[in-house]
């Protein structure tokens, strides 16, 4: 029998644990702009903070049930049929929504390369996609119109099992796939769809998905629509932002049968799918006036700090990661379905410090 010393076993471990991990991990800032709208300076304030440390992004959120924050041709929502208002913004008449012009966005995408800060734009669907079905519902055919809801623009989600939806769809990816042509990553959304069969699930994500790899983007998804049954089914290269096992629904019932069917982080480990921790439980703030206070701040910054780790997925209790294998690193998200009355000013201050905290950790 073959036998290696004990030497060479240590040098060959050592070789194999430091090929696992461990580039320094990237560190992001997922902004709700969609619920609560950012002008320009604004969102270049999150850049600076975020140029200084190497490997990070911003994630802006751009699109959901409330409002689509960028210009669209497709849809009708043009910066030249907007009223300019005074702090740069656009604002659509018929909607009443604000949102950043094309011209904007190539703007912040300029200044954010300065900074050596990669944008990753999240154009979400095919849930919460009622700001975007608010738009098409002034312009679409009505036959046409109803082929693409699934249910009405409150509930937000496109009817997956009808073709003229998921053209729809690629329409939409395929305007912002050009304006973004010169990103790395595309965010394509996928939380908290309710209402589409699992086959059809498939064929809508390996359509966009398929479409925009072939545009040149590493696109990334939110966890929910991988389940253990269709991980094979997902195309290669994606990245998932896992947020949630059970998606943080008071119903008990509802959470126990999602963590049966949900693809755990280390499921997707096994697969060979690279995640990012977006965890609920320690990387969420959402603003609002109640929980604002500064004794829930200093708690939130003390949980991150002496109790999450880049092995934390599964919100608070839940088992440390074994290895960071294909973890790619963590990012904080502010959304902001809360926070009027919540000073922008307070709200980045805040995220300023959470982040500062957050991006100390290492793969240990």
């Amino acid at each position: 029998m073959l036998t290696i010393p004990s030497k060479k076993i240590f040098l060959w471990l050592s070789a194999v644990l430091c090929s696992i991990s461990f580039q320094d991990p990237e560190f992001g800032i997922s902004l709700d702009c969609a619920r609560r709208f950012y002008t320009v300076s604004e969102i270049k304030r999150y850049i600076d903070l975020l140029s200084l440390q190497p490997n990070s992004f911003l994630q802006l959120h751009l699109t959901d049930n409330e409002n689509v924050a960028i210009e669209s041709a497709t849809l009708r929502q043009r910066a030249e049929d907007a009223e300019l208002l005074d702090d740069g913004s656009y604002l659509n008449p018929h909607t009443g929504g604000r949102f950043l012009s094309k011209a904007q966005i190539a703007e912040l995408l300029t200044y954010a390369r300065t900074k050596r800060v990669r944008i990753v734009p999240e154009i979400n669907m095919p849930a919460h996609a009622g700001g975007f079905l608010r738009l098409a519902s002034l312009f679409l055919d009505k036959d046409i119109f109803q082929a693409i809801v699934a249910d009405d623009i409150e509930t937000g989600e496109l009817d997956l099992s009808s073709s003229e939806s998921r053209r729809f769809a690629l329409q939409i990816y395929a305007e912002y796939a050009d304006l973004f042509r010169d990103c790395r990553y595309f965010h394509i959304g996928c939380d908290e769809l309710f209402l589409a069969a699992e086959e059809d699930i498939r064929t809508y994500l390996s359509d966009i998905i398929g479409f925009l790899q072939k545009k040149g983007f590493i696109v990334r998804m939110w966890n929910d629509l991988i389940t253990r049954e269709n991980i094979p089914h997902i195309p290669t290269g994606v990245e998932i932002s896992y947020w949630s096992y059970d998606g943080d629904g008071k119903d008990r019932k509802e959470r126990r049968l999602r963590r049966r069917k949900r693809a755990s982080v280390p499921d997707l480990q096994k697969a060979r799918f690279n995640v990012l921790l977006y965890n609920s439980y320690y990387l969420y703030y959402v603003p609002s006036p109640e929980n604002n206070n500064e004794e829930d701040l200093q708690t939130m910054e003390e949980d991150l700090r002496e109790r999450w780790s880049l092995r934390s997925w599964d919100g608070e209790h839940g088992k440390a990661l074994i290895n960071p294998s294909h973890i790619v690193g963590a990012c904080l998200c502010v959304w902001n379905e809360h926070s009027t009355g919540v000073s922008k000013d307070r709200i980045y201050r805040q995220v300023e410090r959470l982040y500062n905290t957050m991006k100390t950790k290492r793969f240990e």
